[in-house]
């Protein structure tokens, strides 16, 4: 799960890097970029969230081991 946030995380910049370079003339543009950036985002808390929940699961295990 690390190992794809890192990914996502790699790719991720280098989309927003791009978009930030390119100058968009047109608002619709813009607000498309926002909503991108905006589940971008969600996918990151949400890899965030998984791996916090394996690491919670792995320490209840280990418990009963």
């Amino acid at each position: 799960m690390r190992l794809r946030q890192q990914h996502e995380v790699q790719v991720g910049k280098q989309w927003l890097e791009r978009a930030d370079e390119a100058s968009a003339a047109d608002e619709n543009e813009v607000e498309l970029d926002k909503v991108r950036r905006a589940d971008f985002q969600k996918g990151l808390e949400r890899l965030d969230q998984a791996c916090v929940q394996i690491d919670e699961t792995l320490m209840a295990l280990t418990c009963f081991v």
